[in-house]
């Protein structure tokens, strides 16, 4: 498994300028095992896991919704002028003098073993976690796709935070955006089916095959449709 590290601000990360002469040559062993992680193992696999999580409505579904001054400024625009900016544009011109912070795009260690082993990602959850103690952090975020997103779920899901040996209650993991789409549009499909949703996509999408999509799976047939 292989990864990348995004920091921000990129001028918090500093290079280490000097380099220790070498008075012996290593082996090709030894630099061989530069780069990688040693694997450690998961113990919890037979455990609750996910049947612990417990879900709370943190919001009621109301249909007052409130319109923030740059919607209600870009609509005013588009009421008087309809030759205004789009809304991309619009929020683009808008955003223009606010103050942003390139990141720095790092690769990580690579971990020898398959992605979708429960020890891979495991290891990878606590190799994360030691970035954010070195770091002097509260929490890290670690991005998978979705079959890798549920097994980690599942083992933060697992850790006793009165045992937490590694600290990986400091660890937040997120689905992908790409994969996140996917869910969303499987769901709709699934709750809409037989709704007419998909005939609808039928009659004023080119080539799309609407059963695919929305069924979370060939997206780029969509965004090729879309975009």
């Amino acid at each position: 498994m292989g990864g990348i590290m995004v920091v921000t601000p990129a001028s918090s990360v500093t290079s280490k300028k000097t380099i220790s002469r070498l008075k012996q040559i290593p082996s090709s062993e030894e630099i061989g095992e530069i780069g990688f992680v040693n694997l450690k193992r998961f113990e919890n696999k037979n455990s609750d896991g996910l049947k612990t999580v417990e879900i709370e409505d943190i919001l009621d579904v109301t249909d007052n919704y409130e319109m923030s001054s740059a919607d209600f400024t870009w609509f005013y625009s588009k009421f008087t002028n309809s030759k205004s900016d789009g809304w991309n544009g619009f929020m683009e011109k808008s955003h223009n003098n606010v103050a942003y912070h390139s990141s720095k795009i790092i690769p990580v260690p690579f971990i020898k073993n398959p992605p979708s082993d429960y020890d891979t990602i495991f290891t990878s959850l606590v190799e994360a976690a030691k970035q954010c103690q070195k770091q002097v952090q509260k929490i890290v975020f670690v991005t998978f796709d979705q079959p890798l997103y549920h097994k980690a779920r599942e083992i933060l899901a697992s850790i006793d935070l009165d045992n937490d040996l590694y600290n990986l209650s400091s660890v937040q993991v997120r689905l992908g955006g790409f994969h996140l789409l996917m869910s969303f549009l499987g769901a709709i499909g699934f709750i809409m089916d037989g709704s007419g949703l998909k005939e609808a996509f039928v009659k004023y999408m080119r080539k799309i095959r609407p059963k695919k999509p929305f069924l979370g799976t060939h997206m780029h047939e969509l965004s090729e449709d879309i975009f």
